[in-house]
């Protein structure tokens, strides 16, 4: 009887091993199950993350790329301009003819391609000083008093020459190297030049009258 008894408490004790055993080993996968998927995510996160760094890393080299583009278009453009207007300006001798500021002049124009859009300034301002001006187009506007053009010459760059008078008496004689187009005596006159000095021009009842000296080479 005590053996019978034995047998039985063994055998319910191999039952409840048997079962732990199987609990465990559930247990075990269910655990391996989940970090197999924590894992997983945890790398997926990683890949994610990757991509989202490289995606900015590439945005910041296109956007520096971009902003160096446009500085270096600035700088060329600044060193263009710099290199238009730095010409040999005498500020010495106001007289063009003597001065050479004729030859700067048209050597600016060559570089410069038809003049517009030039500096609004007032007009009486550039007459007084006119070498604070040189190599800075202006613009000017005027009534033509005379209106003459020139046959071609290879000598000589003059295709056209007007004379104007502005609102506050100003004469400008504007030395042109294209023809005058319609522009006639009396019509206002709009154009952008550059200042090359001053000088006294004698008149048909004697004495003088002091003209602005302007070159141009676009009358649009």
């Amino acid at each position: 009887m005590k053996n019978l008894k034995l047998a039985a408490v063994i055998f319910v004790i191999a039952i409840v091993v048997s079962a732990c055993g199987t609990n465990e080993g559930k247990i075990s996968d269910q655990t391996n199950s989940s970090s197999d998927t924590k894992q997983q995510e945890i790398e997926a996160e990683n890949e994610k993350l990757k991509a989202e760094a490289e995606r900015l890393k590439k945005e910041l080299a296109d956007k520096e790329a971009e902003e160096k583009a446009k500085l270096d278009e600035e700088i060329s453009v600044a060193a263009q301009e710099q290199d238009i207007s730095s010409g040999d300006w005498n500020i010495t001798d106001e007289n063009p003819t003597t001065s050479g500021n004729i030859l700067v002049g048209l050597e600016y124009m060559e570089k410069s391609g038809p003049l517009k859009n030039g500096s609004k300034v007032d007009i009486s301002k550039v007459f007084k000083a006119p070498w604070d001006y040189y190599g800075e187009p202006i613009a000017i506007k005027g009534y033509a008093q005379i209106v003459q053009d020139y046959p071609p010459n290879p000598d000589n760059f003059l295709r056209s020459e007007i004379v104007m008078l502005t609102d506050n008496e100003t004469i400008i004689d504007v030395l042109s190297t294209v023809p005058s187009g319609d522009i006639q005596e009396n019509d206002l006159v709009s154009l952008t030049g550059l200042v090359i000095g001053r000088m006294e021009v004698p008149n048909a009842i004697g004495g003088t009258f002091t003209h602005l000296i302007v070159l141009t080479n676009n009358f649009e």
